[in-house]
């Protein structure tokens, strides 16, 4: 926060921080380490939560029925880019691609399982609780199911790590997601970058500074805007960054589209 260190300051290396700082930033964290430039971004900026509808995905009640590494179940069963939930259902299909977080991995990657789905996931959407009260599964964000957009593991211990997924995934309590809303003028690159930087780091600390960082944690994060041609650099460096880290993930026997070893390549 507003640190005094200066010659004026009566007491040597004693260090002041206004509680009306505190204010600026959401949940007003006592963050007083905070320089005076990061506390104006909190209060200057607009939230993610403008740009980005953040969500906390599904909870089946039961993952060794219904959650697979998609090298267990047969390919011919598994619809992968699939666009809508009428697609999904027309298709017959029954496993469907599913980001569950994962280790920290930045841009790309931790591309892993696949979920029962079957029928618009007719099962999961009606098997009660063994208690038989309520439907065992929970958050089926049925309206977001299967469009692109960010990813983040919940975990950040190693500093927040965000990464692009396309269209045809569903997504678990455990891989939080965010999605661009309609007419928003920030492109999931600029976002994934601004994440992905130290700032970001600092920033997630700042707001939960706990192991786990939930949806409503990035719906808070303060978006530093820049002009249109550091924004297009900015986006520039960060499609680089996704089509190499994809590069990297797919150069590994458990990537979907492995096809040979990096080190056997001419």
């Amino acid at each position: 926060m507003t640190n005094d260190n200066s010659a004026n300051n009566p007491v040597p290396n004693l260090y002041r921080a206004s509680a009306a700082d505190f204010k600026k930033i959401p949940g007003s964290p006592i963050a007083y380490w905070l320089s005076n430039n990061l506390t104006a971004v909190f209060a200057k900026s607009d939230a993610m939560s403008k740009f980005f509808e953040c969500r906390e995905g599904l909870t089946t009640g039961n993952n060794e029925k219904y959650v697979m590494y998609w090298n267990e179940v047969s390919l011919s069963r598994i619809r992968r880019n699939n666009p809508n939930r009428d697609s999904a259902i027309n298709s017959g299909a029954k496993w469907f691609p599913y980001n569950k977080g994962g280790e920290f991995r930045k841009w790309a990657g931790n591309d892993d399982y696949v979920v029962d789905w079957f029928q618009d996931g007719y099962e999961l959407q009606n098997t009660l609780h063994p208690l038989g009260k309520r439907i065992w599964a929970h958050n089926f964000n049925l309206d977001f199911i299967f469009k692109n957009f960010i990813s983040w593991s919940d975990i950040t211990t190693k500093g927040l790590s965000v990464r692009l997924f396309p269209q045809g995934y569903l997504f678990d309590a455990t891989g939080l997601s965010a999605f661009i809303r309609e007419h928003s003028n920030l492109s999931e690159f600029y976002a994934m970058a601004l994440c992905n930087s130290p700032i970001g780091s600092t920033v997630t600390k700042i707001l939960n500074p706990t192991m786990h960082f939930k949806s409503g944690d990035f719906a808070e994060i303060p978006v530093i805007h820049v002009d249109d041609k550091q924004y297009s650099s900015v986006e520039k460096n960060a499609k680089e960054a996704v089509r190499l880290e994809s590069i990297d993930w797919h150069s590994y026997e458990t990537s979907w589209d492995f096809t040979t070893l990096p080190l056997l390549q001419p």
